[in-house]
């Protein structure tokens, strides 16, 4: 009986676990993802931007509080990549990131840095940087949620760019808005 070649993994094969990794609500996943996704490019495997895009989407759902820096830092490794350039889908897991830090760690500086990341993400010229309706998405539930004040302030700074690049709120967004305003001016 002839025995059949080998099979060899590929970037799908990986992709694949990583996403698994992204999904799962285990505190070592991030850990587990990285080292699966440093273990693909021993085996000379090339990361694709989707690749990447996992694994800082893990690391931005972290309870770590290091996390932030993390997903920033593959970012880096992403951009010294001749292969892959990060995309707004990159750039939302790195405001995931510092949400979640500011939620998870009450640190008002994490939430600046992210409204800051947004505002260099509307003012830039790239098209594949312009914020998508989950970039939105992101902003809205990651202000709501922060336990900092100035959230209406902050909610109300993203009308312009929800203008400007149409996005239109679900209606349980818009009814948090409202809410949020109904609160503030009392």
């Amino acid at each position: 009986m002839e025995s059949s070649p080998q099979i060899s993994p590929d970037v799908i094969s990986y992709n694949s676990v990583l996403s698994g990794y992204s999904k799962s609500n285990d505190e070592d996943a991030p850990y587990r993802a990285e080292e699966l996704f440093r273990h693909m490019k021993r085996q000379g495997i090339t990361p694709t931007d989707y690749s990447y895009g996992i694994l800082m989407q893990c690391w931005s759902k972290a309870k770590d509080p290091d996390s932030p820096e993390r997903v920033e830092q593959i970012m880096r490794e992403m951009r010294d990549d001749p292969q892959v350039e990060p995309n707004i889908v990159c750039h939302t897991a790195v405001l995931h990131a510092w949400f979640n830090k500011a939620r998870n760690f009450h640190d008002r500086m994490a939430l600046d840095r992210a409204m800051r990341l947004f505002q260099q993400l509307i003012t830039s010229k790239s098209t594949s940087l312009q914020p998508t309706a989950t970039t939105f998405r992101t902003m809205i539930y990651g202000i709501a949620r922060s336990p900092v004040g100035r959230k209406k302030e902050l909610l109300e700074s993203l009308v312009p760019a929800m203008k400007k690049f149409r996005f239109r709120p679900s209606p349980q967004e818009e009814s948090m808005f409202q809410r949020f305003a109904a609160v503030m001016d009392l």
